[in-house]
């Protein structure tokens, strides 16, 4: 172990520790003390009881000092004070050098080699002291698979994934070992791939250093390398190796381990493909997100996200080419959008601002898919166990209750949005109809499946990027608007579940999701590349029906959000009528009813859009409604006293409308 006085980049102390290890390997002793503590190790490993190693628990080694230091001083050449001392005390109390280090590294690894069948790890109980170096026997072993010791060295390692594919507990203390057990039964009988990157052990402290030693295959035998790493059957294990800055900071490694890695598809019947159990090819996935990440440091800079996301493009865009030259490429990369779109999902409801290269390896791959014409009929192939099954679709439309299975695995509606991206990316010109109408179709049976991916966190702005999806999919429809009213009309049951029923009040989420898809179209239609002006009027009118209407009737724990997206829906109206259309504006209030609090929410969208207060007030006023007088009353309500919840923000609002009714001057603010 070599001393540092703080802390220091892995390169420099590799780099240190490897110049040290040349400089002893070049001293004219250096070969002949190996030789003296070669035979002594070689002794002990052949007393090594492997009933121990199967237990956990390993018998030290019994390593005989005195005929150490006996045969180091007998040496005709004297050998250096400090290697003697250091040599003959290591087995009892470490040393800090850096020469002593590496002897007893490069004797071990003789020792290992002598008696490969016990495996690379039966060394732990010298391992297990910090003051021999890791590093001499790894460069030992990638040495000798250049040499006549590669079937040794191949029998050492395989013996150590073996053991760790055979004994997961080992990495564990023994009071957890148990537990860890019955965790791993239940994830291996998981049958989605998505559990690899969500997995269930990952906050497991599972820690194996003998598992470092098979990066001594990673200069010549790459494949061998991932073989052993699947033989681990072990994902704690198999993210442990990549871990590795090595590994995860060299792009062009991690390109080349992808795309050696073995298959992780079967074909089952030919109509869809399942996830045969292999880690490595996932795993390697999911470090190109680390590597991406530590590459540009976010942390390290004010940089915008956007900028970041177009530095962390071309890393990706490497992934996605590599990745899709695999055999499974197409499985493999519709699975990780997919679990790449969740994970945006999640990340969008923690508070965390820090930049994360999700959203940047989501376009990449979607891009890089598209470019391919790989679309609808592959992701329906590949996402056959996450889909809703056509079978079961009318049953569910009927009980109005859905599939509510829960767990935080790829949903589908994360597999509907991966099709879609891949559908609608601007490697392609446009959606093609028929691929429009099927997902469609697709997202009509997530809706009454009530999948979880539905869900809005109370946080999230609202409509997003899962929204304006699938209502980009309505507008290649001849009749988007009606196209939309079928899906909120195939919801009416779920709606009243969630009116009704106090143990199922989240029933209305896949409604709330349409309702954002419906503000999403509303926008497309009024502001997109060819505006559509009657038609985005139209989409408004069904909106506000709907919304007013579920905002009336859904429990008042959950109707802030509809009312909230009423107020949306208001912020729209005077780039739909124009800002002069005070008329039409006004009859829309009135429609809102005795709602106070409402009138002053959706009225403070629509004149933070341009829209004259005064002449709204008497516009209003035709519809027998007294702004002014409204706006008092709210204000009074809201600043009463005696001990209630916290006045709403809208009172200082209702404040500021009311100061320009009475001033005369007009409430103008950029749209």
């Amino acid at each position: 172990m070599i001393d540092t006085d703080g802390p220091m980049d892995w390169r420099e102390l590799h780099r240190r520790e490897v110049s040290a290890g040349r400089a002893v390997t070049g001293h004219p002793s250096f070969g002949v003390t190996v030789s003296i503590l070669r035979p002594v190790l070689s002794e002990a490993f052949a007393k090594f009881d492997p009933a121990t190693r199967a237990e956990g628990r390993y018998s030290p080694i019994d390593v005989d000092c005195e005929r150490i230091n006996a045969a180091l001083v007998s040496q005709p050449h004297p050998l250096p004070e400090e290697w003697i001392s250091g040599l003959t005390e290591i087995s009892t109390h470490g040393v800090n050098d850096p020469a002593v280090e590496w002897i007893w590294g490069a004797a071990v690894a003789n020792a290992i080699i002598e008696y490969p069948q016990y495996g690379a790890d039966a060394a732990w109980s010298l391992l297990e002291n910090r003051y021999i170096s890791q590093e001499a026997i790894i460069q030992i072993f990638a040495d000798g698979l250049a040499g006549p010791s590669r079937d040794a060295v191949l029998k050492a390692l395989t013996e150590l994934a073996s053991f760790i594919g055979a004994h997961p507990g080992i990495g564990v203390y023994a009071p957890e070992r148990y537990g860890l057990t019955k965790r791993l039964e239940e994830w291996r009988r998981k049958e989605l791939i998505e559990t690899v990157w969500r997995d269930p052990l990952d906050h497991v402290p599972w820690l194996y250093p003998p598992m470092r030693l098979l990066t001594a295959l990673l200069p010549t035998e790459k494949a061998c390398f991932l073989t052993l790493l699947e033989k681990t059957r072990l994902p704690l294990a198999v993210a442990q190796a990549l871990d590795s800055p090595e590994i995860f900071e060299r792009l062009d490694l991690l390109l080349e381990l992808l795309l050696l890695a073995p298959d992780t598809s079967e074909d089952d019947t030919g109509n869809r493909w399942s996830w045969n159990r292999n880690l490595t090819a996932p795993k390697l996935l999911a470090a190109t997100l680390k590597h991406a990440k530590e590459a540009l440091d976010p942390r390290s800079d004010t940089r915008s996200i956007e900028n970041l996301d177009a530095q962390a493009a071309p890393i990706f865009a490497a992934v996605a080419k590599t990745l899709l030259k695999r055999n499974d490429g197409v499985f493999l990369a519709f699975q990780w959008l997919g679990h790449l779109i969740g994970e945006e999902h999640r990340q969008s409801n923690r508070s965390s601002e820090i930049w994360h290269p999700t959203r940047a390896a989501m376009s990449a791959l979607a891009e890089a898919m598209a470019g391919l014409d790989i679309g609808l009929d592959q992701g329906l192939r590949a996402f056959q166990l996450i889909l809703p099954a056509p079978s079961r679709l009318e049953e569910m439309r009927k009980s109005g209750i859905g599939d509510q299975e829960m767990g935080w695995v790829t949903s589908a509606t994360d597999a509907f949005l991966a099709t879609t991206l891949t559908e609608q990316a601007d490697a392609r010109s446009q959606t093609r109809a028929p691929a429009a109408t099927s997902l469609i179709a697709l997202y009509h049976s997530v809706l009454i499946r009530r999948d979880q991916g539905l869900y809005v966190f109370q946080q999230d702005p609202f409509p997003t990027w899962r929204h304006w999806q699938p209502a980009q999919l309505y507008l290649s429809m001849d009749a988007p608007v009606a196209e939309w009213e079928s899906g909120w009309r195939s919801l009416a049951e779920q709606r009243r579940r969630a009116f009704m029923t106090h143990d199922d009040t989240q029933a209305d989420d896949p409604s709330f999701f349409h309702a954002c898809v419906g503000l999403s179209l509303v926008d497309y239609l009024a502001f997109g590349a060819i505006a559509r002006p009657k038609e985005a009027w139209e989409c408004w009118l069904s909106l506000f029906d709907c919304v007013f209407s579920a905002a009336l009737q859904l429990n008042w724990v959950r109707h802030d959000r509809w009312r909230h997206l009423l107020a949306k829906a208001f912020a729209r109206l005077p780039h739909i009528r124009r800002v002069d259309d005070v008329e039409e504006m006004a009859a829309q209030l009135s429609r809102l009813g005795g709602d106070d609090e409402l009138l002053v929410w959706c009225s403070a969208m629509i004149l933070d859009n341009g829209v004259e207060a005064p002449l709204l007030a008497q516009a209003m006023l035709t519809h027998r409604v007294n702004l002014t007088a409204r706006l008092a009353d709210f204000i009074a309500w809201e600043e009463r006293e005696g001990t209630r919840r916290p006045t709403s923000p809208l009172a200082e609002k209702a404040k500021e409308i009311m100061h320009v009714l009475h001033s005369g001057r007009h409430l103008l603010r950029p749209t």
